[in-house]
């Protein structure tokens, strides 16, 4: 009679360790010899994405959904997207691109006006996240983000949001990142709601971009200030934009003002602008980023 017996052959590769897995969706991690590599939670992972329980109900303000966490003792690099699948959500701010051991990074959004009441979808796929001792490739996440967004309407151009009282419409463009004075001319825009007043005022107010992303230092002469569309009279008054509406200006014209000699020095953003009637006191916002 022979006897079969069973040879147990265990292999281990230093240096290297290849792992899939449904808790990740990753197809490799690689990590120097002695550091432990395995499936966890998230909050326990190398690179840990959750979303947070809130439920988006803004068209202006941004509103934080994901968080992407270091979880390693090393600093990483991330080449990261998010998808938003289907309609509901429009994005505000990315993720960064670099995280510091124990630093968070965030993914927010506001809602797309008039989209009701439901989830969106949103797709997150790290293409890589690498340090000096870590390899993290092709790692996939999947988030249902629970939304209310039955208010507003379409808001038409790109740069508009939700205007809020007092306005049909308001916008403000994006700009770039590391502009010098005088590079790039941004424009803010508007229509009013109701009868149009005038010789009353729009003051448009661009302090929080100001002490944050954007320097408007130079820009608050009135040879930096001009108007693209509308009759109206344009200056500056303590750090922001006033606009004296004409007899000529029609109720259903688009007000379009032209920024100059700002300066930029990084991405950022969201910013918020706020546009205020000053005969009303009635108050609109909207956003833009350096980009």
């Amino acid at each position: 009679m022979r006897t079969t017996k069973s040879l147990a052959i265990l292999c281990v590769v230093f240096g290297v360790v290849l792992l899939a897995g449904p808790t990740f969706g990753f197809v490799s991690i690689s990590a120097d010899r002695g550091v432990s590599v395995g499936t966890a939670d998230d909050e326990e992972a190398y690179l840990g994405i959750e979303s947070v329980d809130t439920v988006v109900n803004d068209q202006n303000d941004a509103e934080t959904v994901l968080v992407m966490t270091n979880n390693a003792d090393e600093e990483l690099s991330i080449d990261a997207d998010v998808t938003i699948r289907g309609p509901g959500l429009e994005e505000a701010s990315g993720f960064d691109d670099t995280l510091s051991p124990g630093e968070e990074t965030t993914y927010a959004v506001t809602c797309e006006p008039g989209e009701g009441v439901g989830e969106t979808d949103l797709e997150v796929a790290v293409d890589s996240a690498s340090g000096t001792g870590i390899s993290i490739e092709e790692l996939e996440r999947s988030f249902a983000i629970e939304r209310d967004c039955s208010k507003g309407s379409d808001p038409g151009s790109p740069g508009e949001t939700e205007p809020g009282a007092g306005f049909d419409s308001i916008f403000v463009d994006d700009v770039s990142g590391s502009v010098s004075p005088g590079e790039e001319r941004q424009q803010v825009g508007f229509t009013l709601a109701g009868n149009r007043r005038p010789h009353k005022e729009i003051e448009i107010d661009l302090n929080d971009p100001h002490g944050d992303g954007v320097d408007y230092t130079e820009t608050f002469e009135e040879q930096n200030l001009e108007v693209a569309e509308g009759n109206g009279d344009v200056h500056e008054s303590d750090g922001a934009i006033v606009y004296e509406v004409a007899p000529q200006d029609g109720h259903d014209d688009e007000i379009v003002i032209e920024v100059g000699s700002y300066a930029t020095d990084d991405d950022g953003g969201p910013y918020e602008v706020s546009f205020t009637r000053t005969e009303t006191e009635e108050v609109g916002t909207a956003q833009f980023e350096v980009e």
